[in-house]
């Protein structure tokens, strides 16, 4: 190593121009490629759509918009504060054009709509039932019956002392490796913290 570095120290003084020549011309012909270099670095980038199997899943995706959903999680001491906070963010982001919707609660769109799916038959059959006629007092108690024998307290979902969720539905999935790197950090929106 010493004799190169012995030789370069004399060589270069000698042939200061070539030196430049070898070491500036491959940075500028690499700093050129890289120009034409795409910078998506997400997950999806890096996909062969070409793959019946992973076109069909970058459809779904962009049908379903299943990275468009984000949880957050605002904590700090227990107090009406923090729920304070969780309202401000929320009323924050749902403000922002790229927000579908923001919520402090669970989503139970999914539910409302699976769930039919979800109950067994005689219950379903009574909401049928009842749904199709108004009038059908049989069916609608037979339905309060069967809600007054659910166990209500282990469908409840608890959050942990000093912790709310806030649910974020964006309208498109946010693309990865965006120029502005965070977009909640970026967008410069309404503070979230109260007072």
């Amino acid at each position: 190593m010493t004799r190169l570095l012995a030789w370069l120290g004399g060589a270069i003084p000698r042939h200061p121009w070539r030196f430049v020549l070898v070491t500036v011309l491959p940075c500028l012909l690499l700093g050129g490629v890289a120009a034409t270099t795409p910078t998506d670095f997400g997950f999806a980038s890096i996909l062969d759509l070409n793959d019946p199997t992973v076109a069909q899943f970058a459809d779904v995706n962009t049908r379903l918009n299943l990275g468009g959903r984000a949880l957050l999680v605002v904590d700090g001491e227990e107090s009406p504060v923090l729920d304070e906070a969780a309202e401000a963010l929320t009323a924050g982001l749902a403000a922002d054009p790229t927000i579908k919707w923001a919520t402090t609660g669970l989503p139970t769109d999914w539910l409302d709509r699976q769930g039919p799916w979800a109950v067994g038959r005689p219950v379903f059959d009574d909401w049928l039932a009842l749904a199709t006629d108004p009038a059908d007092l049989d069916a609608a108690r037979r339905l309060a019956d069967a809600r007054d024998e659910l166990e209500v307290d282990s469908l409840v979902l608890t959050i942990p002392e000093g912790m709310r969720l806030v649910v974020v539905q964006m309208l498109n999935d946010p693309p990865c490796g965006s120029a502005s790197g965070s977009w909640i950090g970026s967008r410069g929106g309404p503070s979230p913290t109260p007072g």
